[in-house]
């Protein structure tokens, strides 16, 4: 893999990752504006948790293949 390939790939995750962060910020204020605080709360915080977990995955992904391609020469 070239190195354009390789920033290329890591930009990808890196926007997949924020990407799915925001979205998962945006299904929590949802979350907890159309329901009750007992039950919004708790599934507003499980929904972003997972979504930013996800997404912290998917850009740690793009950092690792930059990282390697870069310790490859």
């Amino acid at each position: 893999m070239t190195r354009t390939d390789a920033v290329r790939v890591g930009a990808f995750y890196g926007l997949l990752g924020t990407a799915l962060i925001t979205l998962g910020t945006l299904l929590a204020d949802a979350a907890l504006s159309e329901l009750d605080l007992w039950l919004g709360v708790p599934l507003a915080a499980v929904v972003w948790a997972g979504c930013v977990y996800v997404g912290l995955k998917e850009v740690a992904k793009g950092l690792h293949a930059v990282v390697a391609d870069a310790s490859a020469d």
